[in-house]
């Protein structure tokens, strides 16, 4: 599944939108976690333990304080 770069994308976004209540559309690889998507810290760890949960999983807390944008999420996924 990890290896499967699309379907771990649409996970991700899935997820992300799922825990913000916003639309997928608005979601990008691109997209800034605090500028673009509005996620505070406390959104921040809503948004972590559901992508944790999804994707069976640990975040390093000193690597969540580098994660800017989504797209660093899935990367940081596919590298585990």
């Amino acid at each position: 599944m990890l290896d499967d770069l699309p379907l771990v994308e649409k996970k991700v976004i899935e997820t992300i939108a799922d825990t913000l209540d916003i639309d997928k559309s608005k979601i990008t690889l691109e997209s800034k976690l605090t500028e673009d998507l509005g996620i505070d810290s406390i959104k921040a760890i809503e948004v972590i333990f559901a992508i944790e949960g999804v994707f069976q999983m640990r975040f390093n807390d000193e690597d969540i304080r580098k994660i800017k944008r989504v797209g660093e999420i899935i990367d940081y996924i596919t590298k585990k």
